[in-house]
């Protein structure tokens, strides 16, 4: 009768004991609630909302146009390598005038090559700058009518057109010179 009064009383005891032993530090009962967002901070982060949008924007601009330079790039390639059964290997003067044409193509071939690594390089930053707005921006709380006075004082957030990229284009050979 002992052992079960004992083994009662341990049962009660032990939540009473876990209860008055303090917790570790940063562990808590409950989860945290999130803290709202002031007005200044809300503002700052539908700005840097909108410098991110207004980047990207830009950007997809100039992919857009450097998209169409690329299209125009291997046509010439197409149409290069179609003059190349045309060129007669004896006649040094016509190999001489494609090998020009080549080189020139090549030239612009390597000016797209560095404005794609510096468009790479802005869209690396942009996309970093757009996970670090997620991380400290969008997943805050914050009062619904301080968004709607701040989108009365800042206006209307713009409509992004997004326009999906284009599909992967296979590499382009370099011409051999003849």
């Amino acid at each position: 009768m002992q052992r079960i009064l004992l083994s009662v009383a341990l049962v009660v005891a032990l939540p009473a004991v876990d209860a008055a032993q303090p917790r570790a530090a940063g562990k808590s009962a409950q989860p945290p609630y999130p803290q709202m967002m002031t007005r200044a901070e809300l503002r700052a982060c539908l700005l840097r909302e909108r410098d991110i949008d207004a980047r990207n924007q830009a950007f997809e601009a100039v992919r857009v146009v450097h998209d169409e330079a690329l299209a125009r790039a291997a046509e010439e390639a197409k149409t290069l390598a179609g003059e190349l059964s045309a060129v007669p290997p004896s006649d040094e003067s016509a190999v001489a005038r494609y090998n020009a044409k080549v080189d020139q193509r090549n030239k612009v071939v390597d000016a797209l090559n560095k404005e794609a690594e510096a468009m790479n390089a802005k869209l690396a930053l942009i996309r970093a700058d757009a996970v670090d707005y997620m991380n400290e921006c969008a997943s805050k709380v914050f009062d619904k009518a301080d968004e709607q006075a701040l989108i009365k004082e800042l206006g209307a957030r713009p409509t992004l057109k997004h326009t999906p990229p284009p599909a992967p284009t296979p590499p382009q050979p370099r011409q051999i010179e003849v």
